[in-house]
């Protein structure tokens, strides 16, 4: 199924993006930039080494949910004998465009909003906020990025056919749009909007404690120094 997929893409990719986010966040604001800048170029930084690392394991999730693939296995096998394992990294243009702005609008929002929750608190986030911060923000990128997931998803899943050749990310797009109508490009935003919502509660909880866990143990190492 697409479980074992997604927990094995998926657990790689956080900690990369956790590790390179953070590490760049610190060095840019020591340096003087200013924290919308630094969230904006933090995403970036990140998010392009990993979407090429979860290119693979992306490729294989999209061939079992729209080709109906019975297992993990048979979707490798039918992407190796389609196009080799070049065909693993196909459409990672397409995954590229979905992926930065994805992470520049997730990450935007949510530092954005947690910005203007203490400033209107006057204090901290709490465990509970910061859950409810990631849930919130997360559905309202999951809505604003959808079309670029579904245009995604058709791209990837002509990859044991020569139809992906020729097509964009844009001129897949314009042919729903054209089949369907607009709504056409908010197929699936239920699930998605709750997987995302969800998806954003746990990354950022984990995220948060981390970086809290972090800076405790470099305090420790100071103090012990």
């Amino acid at each position: 199924g697409v479980g074992p997929v997604i927990a094995l893409g998926t657990a790689p990719c956080c900690g990369l993006f956790f590790l390179l986010y953070d590490g760049m966040g610190r060095h840019l604001r020591q340096s003087g930039v200013s924290d919308a800048l630094s969230t904006l170029l933090c995403a970036v930084g990140a998010v392009v080494p990993v979407s090429l690392l979860g290119n693979p394991s992306d490729t294989l999730k999209k061939q079992l949910m729209v080709r109906a693939d019975g297992n993990v296995a048979s979707a490798f096998k039918t992407v190796l004998r389609a196009r080799g394992v070049a065909g693993f990294f196909v459409g990672w243009e397409a995954n590229m465009l979905k992926d930065v702005p994805f992470a520049g609008i997730k990450m935007g929002l949510y530092e954005t909003v947690r910005h203007l929750y203490r400033r209107i608190s006057k204090r901290k986030e709490t465990q509970l906020d910061t859950a409810v911060i990631g849930f919130g923000t997360g559905v309202v990128t999951a809505v604003l990025t959808n079309p670029l997931d579904v245009g995604n998803s058709l791209l990837k899943a002509r990859v044991a056919s020569s139809t992906t050749q020729g097509h964009t990310l844009t001129s897949v797009l314009v042919q729903e749009v054209n089949i369907g109508g607009v709504r056409a490009l908010f197929r699936g935003l239920g699930p998605r909007t709750i997987m995302l919502g969800f998806g954003s509660t746990v990354f950022w909880s984990t995220f948060e404690q981390v970086k809290r866990g972090w800076r405790e143990l470099g305090q420790q190492q100071m103090i012990a120094g």
